[in-house]
C-alpha cells in the first residue's frame, strides 16, 4: 500500500494557511526526497540472473522512484555480500578489471545505479541487489511503512520549506526553524538505522589481486 502526497496536505495546511495544495504537495515530495536521499530508508531488493555480457548493468528502479545508491550485492545467495569499492581500488587490484573474469569479490557503482562486478562472472551470476530509492519528481506517493516510521521528516520538512518562503502570507521564520529541527531529528533516526544495518555490517575490505 502507498500513502499519497495529496492525502498529507491537510497536516501541512493547518500550519501554512493560504498555501495552495499543489505547492504543499510539491513541498511534501521534496521533503520525502530529502529523507530518502540522506537516510537511505526507502529500499528495494531485486533478484537478478545476469550473463557476463550484461555488465555494466543498469538497475531499473520501481515506477515513480530513482536509484540513490546500491547498498548491497549478494552473489548466489551466499554471505558475505560483495565489497563495495571504487574504480581506483579496482584498478589497483587489476589493470584490466573491466574485462577480467573470476570468482566474484566486489562491485563498483559508477555512475549512480550502474553496477560492474569485480571481477566479472565467468559465465553468469545470480544476484540479490539491495538499492536505496527516492521518489521521482513526478511521484505521487510513498510506501505506507515509510510514512508510518518517518512522517515527521516529511510533514515538518514540508512545513519548514513553505514557512521560509519570503513575502508569502504563511511565511513564519520561527515556525520554519522549529519544523526544520523536527525534520532533521527524524532524518537522523533514518541515518542511524542505515548506519547500523548497512554500514557497520558491510564488508569493506580491499579486493583480492586478480
Amino acid at each position: 500500500m502507498a500513502k499519497t502526497f495529496s492525502s498529507m496536505t491537510g497536516l501541512v495546511a493547518i500550519h501554512t494557511p493560504g498555501a495552495p495544495n499543489p505547492l504543499i504537495e510539491y513541498a511534501l515530495r521534496e521533503a520525502a526526497i530529502d529523507l530518502c536521499r540522506r537516510g537511505k530508508c526507502y529500499r528495494d531488493t531485486q533478484s537478478l540472473t545476469l550473463a557476463n555480457a550484461a555488465f555494466p548493468y543498469t538497475i531499473s528502479p520501481p515506477a515513480g522512484t530513482k536509484v540513490v545508491k546500491v547498498l548491497r550485492v549478494l552473489a548466489d545467495g551466499k554471505a558475505p555480500p560483495l565489497s563495495p569499492i571504487d574504480e581506483q581500488e579496482a584498478s589497483r587490484a587489476q589493470d584490466d578489471w573491466k574485462n577480467t573474469s573470476g570468482p566474484l569479490d566486489s562491485f563498483v557503482e559508477n555512475p549512480r545505479g550502474i553496477v560492474r562486478l569485480v571481477p566479472l562472472p565467468v559465465t553468469s551470476a545470480v544476484l540479490d541487489v539491495t538499492i536505496a530509492l527516492e521518489p521521482s519528481e513526478a511521484a505521487t506517493d510513498i510506501p505506507d511503512d515509510l510514512w508510518e516510521k518517518y512522517h515527521p521528516a516529511i510533514v515538518s520538512g514540508a512545513i519548514a520549506r513553505l514557512a521560509i518562503m519570503p513575502k508569502r502570507g504563511w511565511a513564519d521564520a520561527g515556525l520554519a526553524s522549529l519544523h526544520a529541527g523536527l525534520a532533521e531529528s527524524s532524518i537522523n533516526e533514518a541515518v542511524a538505522e542505515f548506519t547500523t544495518h548497512y554500514v557497520m555490517t558491510s564488508r569493506f575490505t580491499a579486493p583480492r589481486p586478480l
